[in-house]
């Protein structure tokens, strides 16, 4: 069989796109398609797509596949005029994809589910060449781990989204900001309540941080990313809320990535593949809540072991670039990209 050629076409240099760059540059090193690379092209401006957090890779023969790394659905709010966009793709896969949304659309069979998003690269990555200052993105394989432990403590290291960096926003987002910070820091208080030295977690440093919870700001040098791959590979317990419209949290795929159990609010989009609650993760919607799910799970080292194991395993299937690109191929294309052991 001949090895398909595929052009790429980017529609920023948004760090979303990373993992899918990196993605296809590793099926390539692998000698399952021939890479073009044909840079970036204003998808909104040309009314192609709603929003510029896109790749598009066409194939040889024409077809078109599609991925929307948005956060929610801000850039797929008019129907008619989405369904109409979709028509020139085979498939459109989204980072965030919630079915109820396609209900009444023409082309919705098109629409499927993207795997968890974070912020990796490869070597050769096409991206990185790109970009004018060197990626900050790390190698996908430097999350992969895969240690079980007798005994675990619960971590959660967060930011606080700063709403004055956001004036002009709409009212709605700004109160999804209050929001979205008011939730961490009362999970950061109540786990160093509850769990004392079996919990590790604050706040990333910041002004805005420092003004509104300073007992809660960590040291820089706990907040570095060597650091935070560490404490990935350890004995924890991850606490991973929603980012913000909802989405599904880089940090979530970087658990999995390194085979870690998750505490999670209940998912608004669906991710590609079977992550389910009680397999991959336990659910939240409080405070209170959540300290119960985190007490259950520090008591139960077996139950943890069992979603670590089905983490790692989610990540290699659904999450790894190569693997999560090549899913969205076999789907789009089945008789190119069959079936094969990774």
């Amino acid at each position: 069989m001949a090895i398909p050629n595929c052009r790429i076409q980017l529609g920023s240099y948004a760090p979303h796109l990373s993992q899918l760059c990196a993605g296809f540059t590793t099926l390539q090193q692998r000698g399952l398609l021939q890479l073009e690379f044909a840079g970036l092209r204003n998808f909104h401006a040309e009314g192609m797509h709603r929003h510029n957090f896109m790749l598009e890779a066409q194939f040889d023969d024409g077809l078109v596949v599609a991925y929307d790394l948005e956060d929610g659905y801000g850039g797929a709010q008019q129907p008619e005029l989405f369904d109409t966009q979709l028509s020139r793709v085979v498939r459109y896969f989204r980072r965030s994809y919630d079915h109820r949304q396609h209900s009444g659309m023409r082309n919705r069979t098109k629409l499927r589910p993207l795997g968890l998003n974070f912020h990796v690269t490869c070597p050769g990555n096409f991206f990185d060449a790109e970009l004018p200052q060197p990626s900050a993105a790390r190698q996908a394989n430097e999350f992969v781990s895969h240690n079980s432990y007798p005994v675990y403590k619960a971590l959660l290291v967060t930011q606080l989204l700063n709403p004055n960096d956001m004036l002009g926003a709409p009212g709605n987002l700004l109160e999804e900001v209050q929001a979205h910070n008011q939730l961490r820091i009362d999970i950061l208080r109540a786990c160093r309540d509850e769990f004392g030295e079996r919990f590790f977690g604050g706040l990333e440093p910041s002004a805005y941080a420092r003004d509104c919870a300073p007992d809660l700001v960590l040291s820089a040098d706990a907040c570095t990313k060597e650091a935070h791959l560490r404490r990935l590979r350890e004995n924890y317990v991850c606490i991973a809320p929603q980012g913000l419209h909802g989405s599904n949290s880089w940090l979530m795929a970087e658990c999995c990535a390194a085979g870690r159990a998750l505490v999670i609010q209940p998912l608004r989009y669906e991710p590609q593949g079977n992550f389910a609650r009680g397999q991959n993760y336990v659910a939240f919607t409080s405070v209170d809540e959540c300290i119960r799910r985190l007490r259950e799970l520090l008591r139960s080292p077996s139950t943890v072991h069992r979603m670590e194991a089905a983490n790692a395993a989610y990540y290699h299937a659904h999450v790894r670039p190569d693997s999560l690109v090549l899913q969205t191929l076999r789907d789009a294309m089945p008789e190119r990209f069959p079936v094969v052991q990774i």
